[in-house]
Order: C-alpha cells, then structure tokens, then sequence
C-alpha cells in the first residue's frame, strides 16, 4: 500500500513538474525580448562594432535590456525535460517489486554507454545552444565564425570522453553484484562508506551546479545529461560501497 502512494506521489510530482514547465512557456511567451526593442536592434546592427572590432560592453547592454522571455521558456523546457528524463530512468532501471526505486545499471557496459550518452547530450546542448544565440543576434556581426567555438567545444568533449571512459574503467574493475539498490549504505562500516562516498558527493554537487546554472540558458538541452550524469555518478558510489569488503573479525 504505501509503495502503490509512493508510486502515485512520484508520478503526481513529474506531472507536477511538466505542468509548470508549460505555463513556464506560456507564461514567457507573453513577455516581450527586449525592454527597448528599437535600441536592442541598434546595438545588433551599426552599434555592434567599429573599425577595431567589437565594441567594448556590448553585450553588457545588450544583456542589460533582455526580459525574463528567454529564461523562462528555457527554465519551462528544462522542467519537461528532467520529468522525461527521471521518468526514463524510473522506467529503465526502477525496482520491479518498487518501480518508484531506481536500482543501479545491471551490467558494466550499460554504465559506460550511459557515461558516453551524458557527454553526448551535453555536447549535443553546447551546439545547439551556440545556432540559438547565433539566431537570436547575441553575437555581434564582426565576430569570428561560430565553427570556432564550435570546434574548440569538440574537442574538450572528446578530452572529457576519454577521461570519463579511463576513470569508468579504474572504478569499474571494482564492481560485484550489480545491480544493487541506488543510495546504498554500509552499517557495518560507515567509515569506509563515508571515504568512498565523499568524491561522488562533492561530484554529485558539482553536476548539480552546473546543471541549474544551464537549465535557464540556451543550453536547456543539457538538463537530461546533467541527471544521467547525476544517476550515474550515484550508482557508482553505490556500487562500490556494496562492493567493499566485510570488516575482518579476528
């Protein structure tokens, strides 16, 4: 009985959450883009640059007479977006007895293609987010082509890909069992769980951050990689803590 409420409460809270999302939409849509629209087009146009190139504080200016328009559809898309992604998970690795529990990945493979897919989607979002700026005018005319950025962004992704498949592959020799329940904890020695779990916390914190720091920008379509990445950091943890040994008892 209470796992069936657990369960209602759950979808009731992704509801929840896809609904504000929308009338975050609605809600942004009615708003204009700019406070001056007239000196907002000034600025994209000849106040852009001059003969040295961009001119200083533009985008300071620029910045300064955005409303809430943007960060709002975005935050509403973010919403959406983290209720079909925990959905997924709930529904891909989710207790069968207690599908409201998420349960670590049940195999090695699927941790690395879940690490692959987070750094995917969230280079995925840089690009995106790079042609939304670019066709809203938030670069200015004078600027060097996008494919710069859009270079430099490839291959940092490509950098954090190998560092994320060397680091999977130290932490994964060490799993046994799986999968095992997600937060899991070791009674008999909290002193080597706290040591094993504090790197995924201040990791788990950091993901956190710059999820929520992305979720109201153009790079909304980062939110579904930062809560794999989050999932995953967290089954990591678990995996490990259940992997430690039994204290010796001599």
């Amino acid at each position: 009985m209470l796992d069936r409420l657990k369960g209602r409460a759950t979808a009731l809270s992704l509801g929840a959450m896809v609904s504000i999302g929308f009338a975050f939409i609605a809600y942004g849509h009615s708003l204009p883009e700019y406070l001056d629209l007239d000196r907002a087009n000034e600025l994209k146009g000849i106040h852009a640059c001059d003969e040295n190139g961009v001119i200083p504080g533009w985008f300071d200016e620029l910045y300064s007479l955005e409303t809430l328009r943007y960060p709002l559809i975005q935050s509403g898309m973010s919403l959406i977006l983290a209720a079909a992604t925990i959905a997924a998970l709930l529904g891909v690795f989710g207790n069968r007895q207690r599908p409201q529990i998420l349960a670590t990945p049940a195999s090695i493979p699927v941790f690395f293609l879940l690490g692959c897919s987070a750094v995917g989607l969230s280079w995925f979002s840089q690009m995106i987010s790079l042609d939304i700026d670019l066709g809203r005018g938030d670069f200015p005319w004078c600027a060097d082509t996008i494919f710069i950025p859009m270079a430099e962004l490839s291959i940092f992704y490509a950098g954090l890909l190998i560092l994320c498949c060397a680091a999977g592959g130290l932490l994964a020799v060490k799993f046994q069992n799986l999968p095992v329940s997600l937060f899991a904890w070791r009674q008999d020695i909290p002193a080597k769980s706290w040591m094993v779990s504090l790197p995924f916390f201040l990791i788990g914190i950091v993901i956190i951050l710059l999820g929520l720091d992305g979720a109201y920008r153009s790079t909304f379509l980062g939110t579904p990689a930062a809560l794999i990445s989050l999932y995953l950091t967290e089954s990591a943890r678990s995996a490990l803590v259940c992997s430690l040994r039994e204290p010796s008892h001599s």
